[in-house]
């Protein structure tokens, strides 16, 4: 396996790490000091969002698992899914001046869905890629290195470096608007570079018989694995 793909899966580690980092830290204080939007709806439609998360999953995992194009099933997603998250991002802190109140609580339901959305469609590839670049145990324990090294940089980066920006901006409304797209521009970045560092997928026709990576499963036989693990 080349090195250029696992500094790609770091960048794509880092790139979402950095994106939920970002959010994370920010949004829900955006939400109630600047918007005005009481904490516990804030709170709720966070729930909402991860509650509509958690469902949309194994959806992109089954998607994901059956497309085909000239790129190989997962990658396009990188790409799509950045982008996607991008828009999200930009949503999320750029709320239109003339929404009334329950116009800005819709607006950030629809865009914290928007970003549960471009997460998923990014991140559930990105984890099932692992097994497309490499069937060899050793390569894939290396990749699993390089995820967490570019996970924590990732995390690290967005919880230390996004305060100073956003106090350095002002740290009113604009000052996120502003904020947002530079962190739009790096995830969509982040993204693209993902897609070309990782150049291949593994053909899985290839796998020994048997093999797991060979198998596709229906949506109800996931949702029956999930049930019967007890772990």
């Amino acid at each position: 396996m080349k090195l250029r793909a696992m500094i790609g899966w770091s960048v794509g580690s880092f790139t979402s790490a950095a994106l939920v980092g970002a959010v994370s830290l920010l949004h829900m204080r955006f939400m109630t000091d600047s918007l005005g939007i009481a904490i516990g709806v804030a709170g709720s439609l966070v729930v909402l969002s991860k509650i509509y998360d958690a469902i949309l999953d194994p959806l992109m995992g089954v998607a994901s698992d059956r497309t085909k194009t000239p790129w190989g099933r997962y990658r396009p997603y990188l790409i799509g899914g950045a982008l996607l998250a991008a828009l999200s991002v930009a949503m999320l802190f750029n709320v239109p001046s003339g929404l009334t109140h329950g116009g800005m609580i819709a607006w950030s339901c629809l865009s914290l869905l928007v970003y549960s959305s471009a997460y998923t469609m990014f991140r559930i590839p990105y984890l099932a890629l692992g097994r497309a670049i490499t069937q060899d145990f050793g390569e894939r324990s290396r990749l699993m290195t390089f995820s967490v090294i570019g996970s924590s940089i990732g995390t690290m980066a967005a919880t230390s470096a996004i305060p100073f920006l956003l106090a350095g901006f002002g740290s009113d409304r604009s000052a996120h608007a502003l904020l947002a797209w530079l962190i739009a521009a790096f995830v969509a970045l982040g993204g693209v570079a993902t897609f070309l560092l990782i150049d291949s997928e593994a053909e899985e026709d290839e796998a020994p018989a048997g093999n797991l990576a060979r198998a596709h499963f229906t949506l109800a036989q996931a949702w029956q694995a999930v049930a019967a693990n007890r772990s």
